[in-house]
Formats: C-alpha cells, structure tokens, sequence
C-alpha cells in the first residue's frame, strides 16, 4: 500500500512539473505574439527566434526537472526500502538467536533433568537393593535371637544369672530399631519407585485407633506417660489401608512419646468434621518444635536436631513416609507447636467406603502381628 502511494505520488510530481512547462511554454509565446501584433520595436525575426529558444529551453528544463523528481524520488524510496529490509532483516535475525539460544536452553535444561531422574532411579535402586541386603542377614540374626530366647525358656541353656536375657533383650532392641529403619527405607523407594499401594476395606476406625492406643500403655507406663483418648464419636465405618493407618498412629504416637517427659500427657483425639472427614489429633506436652523448623520436619532426612550428640535418636523420615502414607488415602497431616509447650499432629482422611460388607472385626484378628510391629516402632523408646 505505501509503495503504491508512493508512485503515484511521484507520478503527479513529473506530471505537475511537464504542465508547467507546458504552461510557461505557451504563455510566453502567446505573449510574444501579441509583443509583435503591437508593434514593438523589434524586428519580427529576431523577436520569434529569441522566444522560439527560450520556450525551447524552459521545456527542456521542465523535462530535466521532472526526471531528476523522478530520479531524486526513486533513489530515497530504493534506499528507505533497503533500510527497512535490513531492519527487519536484523529484528529478525535478533529473533530468531533468541528463539535458538531459548531452544538450546530447553534442550539443556531437558538434559539435565533427564540426567536428574537417572540419578534419582539409581540412588532409589540403590537404596533398594542395599535395604534388601541388609534385612536378609538381620532377620537371619533374629532368628538366632528368638531360638535362644526359646533355649532359655525350656531350660536348654542355663542362665541362672540372667546375663543372657539381659544381652538378649538389648540385642532384640536395636535389631528392632534396625528393622524399622530398613523398612522405612524400603518403604520410601517404592513410594519414589510408584510400587507402593494402599489397600482400600471398610473398617472402624474408631475401633482401630482404640486398639492401637491399647497396644501402646506399657511403653507409656515405662516412661510415665498419660494418654488420654477422647472419642467424639462412637463409630465411623470407612474405607482405608489398615496397616498403613495404624503405621501412620504409630509413628506419631512414638514421636509424641519420644518427646515427651516424665509424667507429660498425651491427648488422643478422634471426631469428623461436616460427616465428610474424619480427623486424628495426636498432642503431647513435650518439648515442641521451633517455629522456623515446622516447615522442614516432613522433609526427608530432615530433622529439627541434627547434631551428632542428639537427645532423642531418629532417621529423619517417619514423618516423610507419613506425609505419603497419609496422601495416598488422600487426606492431609499438619502440625500445630510451640517451641517448649508440645506440638500437635492432625490427620485428617476423607470418609468414604467401597462397596463390600463392612470389615470392622477383621483387623482385630491380628493383635499379635500388631504387637511386633508396635514393638518395631518403639525399639528407639
């Protein structure tokens, strides 16, 4: 469109300019004509070939001007044009460096998260595999354990002294804390590797918690420890993993007792919210936990103490497996503490069931599994 303009617009230059030669042309020989009708004084000849010239060399000069215009107007289009062409030609080539330097830049990025999951993948194997080795010897050990444990109960070994329960029990102990560790492991590398599911019955787990809470009572006893349960409802029938669940309340519990002091309490809390979920408080008065520490205590391997001389052991990832064990029912844990006043743990799950028949006694048939894992779970108490 502006090229177009452009032409014409110096078309009617070289036009206008033609037209005023012609114009200058005619009016001055219409003026020497009526110069020689009035008789000057002038001979006829010299007069008309002196404006015959003169006429002449204004056409002449009318037609030069309008092609240098036209000569004039073409060179600053032509140079305007190669201007523009070469700034877009620029602006464009600027772009398209951007565009590649923002490609390499994926590409990169893409190559290094690539390389990131590879990495991840082997060190998740890697746990993996050394997890495995490790609890096959371990069990090895404790079975050894068990079979003494039984030779000195039928009177195959004499111990009249004692020392070998002694030794016995201290050994079972840290096996145990080793069992837990090494399960947890295991359990956070399926988690990473998608190879860990929940198994979804209907349950009670009003009921579950109760027993759970049962189970505990002789660590809390030891360490003189009140847990109060309070159940704001009777019952609620749901559909959730029970094994997971009861880990889940045994790692908090043995958290809350870990942290808390001779003669603390620890209030266990069961209700719903709105009949769409039910919610897990679990709050001690122990220690607490720091405010700028809340935020990091769900991280893997994190822990609010992490000096080499620590109160209270610990590997830094119960409360991770928690956090993912709780999100696979899809539900939320939070925690609410004050640095020297205790903390408070909330689960809170979301009521649903599965169309089977309500299984709320059949967890209850395993109260002797439940006590070894409680067993596990309390090995560092």
């Amino acid at each position: 469109m502006k090229k177009k303009r452009t032409n014409y617009i110096l078309a009617f230059a070289i036009v206008l300019c033609l037209i005023l030669s012609l114009a200058i042309f005619v009016t001055a020989n219409i003026s020497t004509k009526a110069m020689l009708y009035n008789k000057v004084n002038y001979s006829y000849s010299q007069i008309y070939i002196f404006a015959k010239n003169i006429f002449a060399l204004l056409l002449i000069m009318g037609l030069i001007t309008a092609i240098l215009v036209f000569l004039l107007t073409k060179r600053i289009f032509v140079e305007r044009s190669s201007i523009k062409c070469n700034t877009i030609d620029r602006r464009l080539e600027l772009e398209l460096k951007d565009k590649t330097m923002e490609l390499e830049n994926m590409v990169k990025g893409l190559k290094e998260k690539e390389e990131k999951l590879e990495y991840d993948k082997l060190k998740t194997d890697f746990f993996a595999n050394i997890s495995h080795e490790f609890k096959t010897p371990l069990n090895i050990l404790m079975g050894a354990m068990q079979l003494l444990e039984l030779y000195t109960t039928n009177g195959t070994i004499v111990d009249p002294n004692l020392k070998l329960h002694k030794y016995l029990e201290i050994m079972k102990q840290n096996a145990l804390r080793l069992l837990r560790l090494i399960n947890n492991i295991i359990d956070l590398t399926k988690i990473d590797s998608s190879y860990f599911y929940v198994e979804l019955h209907n349950y009670d787990i009003v009921e579950l918690t109760e027993g759970i809470i049962q189970s505990i009572n002789l660590y809390a006893k030891v360490k003189s420890v009140n847990i109060i349960f309070e159940k704001k409802i009777k019952k609620q029938v749901m559909a959730f993993d029970a094994d997971k669940i009861e880990r889940i309340l045994l790692n908090l519990l043995s958290n809350a007792l870990k942290f808390t002091d001779k003669n603390g309490n620890i209030e266990v809390e069961i209700g719903t919210h709105e009949e769409k979920s039910v919610y897990i408080s679990i709050k001690d008065d122990g220690i607490g936990i720091q405010e700028d520490k809340l935020e990091v205590i769900f991280h893997r391997f994190r822990q609010v103490d992490k000096s080499f001389t620590r109160n209270r052991e610990g590997s830094g990832i119960g409360l991770s497996l928690v956090k993912s064990l709780v999100e696979m029912h899809k539900g939320t844990v939070v925690v609410k503490s004050e640095y020297g006043k205790g903390s408070e743990f909330i689960v809170e799950l979301p009521i649903i069931t599965i169309n089977e028949e309500a299984q709320t006694k059949m967890y209850s048939e395993y109260e002797d599994s439940r006590l070894e894992r409680v067993k596990v779970e309390f090995s560092d108490i």
